[in-house]
Formats: structure tokens, sequence, C-alpha cells
């Protein structure tokens, strides 16, 4: 039987903007966080260069589902709840 070792992501929107207001050209979806740990620099990682290079190593996308992340005192954020799964050898 064939088992699987899956890592989960989360990746939120993430943009430069001017009082909460952001021009969507200044926005794209960083990986925030992988296994429950958050990325170092994860502002300076885009989801489509992550899951690039996690396609590279043998991972693909398993499960994608938007989430609205709504604290009090803050702004919303939108957030990507992603699995990804690779085949153990």
């Amino acid at each position: 039987m064939q088992k699987w070792e899956y890592r989960f992501i989360i990746s939120e929107k993430h943009g430069k903007g001017i009082f909460g207001f952001v021009l969507p050209s200044d926005i794209s979806w960083k990986v925030r966080y992988v296994n429950g740990k958050t990325v170092q620099n994860w502002a300076d990682t885009t989801l489509f260069n992550y899951l690039e290079e996690a396609g590279k190593q043998g991972w693909e996308l398993a499960s994608m589902n938007s989430h609205m992340n709504v604290r009090s005192g803050a702004l919303p954020e939108d957030q990507l709840l992603l699995i990804l799964k690779k085949p153990i050898e």
C-alpha cells in the first residue's frame, strides 16, 4: 500500500499599502506557516516560488481552501490553506 508524507501550509495575502488600502498589483500570496512553524523572512517567500520549488522535490498539491482570519482590533486577513503530499519510498 502506498504511504504518503504531508506538508501543511498557510499562505497570506500580503502587499504594500497606505492606511489598509492596497492596489491589486501590489498584492501577492506569501507562505507564512509550514507545518505550524513560521517561515523565516516569510514576506519574501511567494506562494508561486514555494510551490515551484516543492514540485521539484516531488511534492504535489492535494488540497487548497480559502479562509478569512478575523481578529479583534485588526484588519481581516485572507489566507489559503494548502496541503501538499508526496509518496514515502
